[in-house]
């Protein structure tokens, strides 16, 4: 975690004139296209990454009873949080264009609360 916060202070203080930096879900590092889908239950590896793309982009949706979710960057156009239904599940997708607004206060209040509401509920049907 201090590495974390140590880094994004560097990435802060140096900036830079090219690329915004996102979060992405995945084991490599080596393009803004090999984001990987992650369940809730078995996360695997955030970094961070500085884009060729403009904007990041963050996805939550619901199969069932699992949780998955991709962050990453994209050139898509910038869009609030909009949530889409998909049979009885929902869909979720934010694209911003701020460093690292792919995970934190853009998405995660929203994504928090569904979070939660799907835990409760889950945990209501499972007694």
């Amino acid at each position: 975690m201090k590495n974390l916060i140590v880094s994004v202070m560097v990435a802060t203080l140096v900036g830079s004139s090219h690329g915004i930096m996102c979060w992405m879900s995945a084991s490599t590092n080596t393009s803004d296209t090999n984001a990987e889908i992650y369940n809730r239950e078995k996360p695997g590896i955030i970094m961070e990454r500085k884009c060729d793309a403009k904007h990041c982009y963050g996805i939550l949706y619901q199969v069932s009873d699992q949780w998955l979710y991709k962050l990453g960057c994209t050139d898509e156009d910038v869009m609030d949080v909009t949530e889409t239904k998909k049979g009885r599940n929902s869909h979720w997708k934010v694209v911003c264009n701020t460093d690292y607004c792919n995970f934190g206060s853009t998405i995660l209040p929203s994504l928090s609360l569904v979070f939660v509401l799907a835990s409760l509920i889950y945990s209501g049907l499972a007694n």
